[in-house]
């Protein structure tokens, strides 16, 4: 018997970034307190190989980036985020895009996602910007890859939202 085709539309909702902002806000000034300089300027010492990736930073700067997104969002007349539905062809797009940046951090590293998740999990190595992105970059190709069949393209369902409230 023939497995039930997948259906898929990517669905995205307006969420009030509120307290999320707030928390934010405050992470990062205690961080740029703490290291005496703006977050931009620490995002610029890391780019440039002059300062170690630890968890603190790396917190920071995804505290940073989340919040630079948060502000240049669009937004409704209550403050919500509105984040546009997908199309077809952008959602496509996006896993080609996953997919390619994948097989670059996999060809930089000499080693498949699978091998890189095991050593992980058990210690051998510590993360760092790169390889956070690339992990983000799995998790996101194993959503659309569960969610949308693999040949044709993807029609009616709701994926989750994320409310940050």
């Amino acid at each position: 018997m023939a497995e039930p085709k997948k259906e898929v539309k990517i669905v995205w909702r307006k969420v009030a970034p509120g307290s999320l902002r707030a928390g934010l806000e405050r992470n990062i000034a205690r961080c740029e307190s703490i290291y005496a300089m703006s977050s931009r300027k620490m995002l610029a010492l890391l780019s440039a190989g002059k300062v170690a990736e630890t968890d603190d930073i790396l917190e920071w700067m995804q505290d940073f980036h989340v919040l630079r997104y948060l502000k240049q969002a669009p937004q409704d007349s209550e403050g919500k985020i509105i984040t546009p539905e997908a199309t077809d062809a952008e959602v496509e797009e996006y896993r080609v895009g996953l997919k390619l940046n994948i097989s670059n951090y996999e060809d930089r590293y000499e080693m498949t996602s699978e091998q890189m998740l095991d050593l992980l999990s058990k210690g051998h190595f510590q993360e760092n910007i790169e390889i956070i992105e690339w992990k983000f970059d799995l998790r996101d190709l194993r959503v659309l890859e569960e969610e949308i069949p693999t040949t044709g393209k993807p029609m009616t369902v709701t994926a989750p939202s994320t409310n940050f409230d």
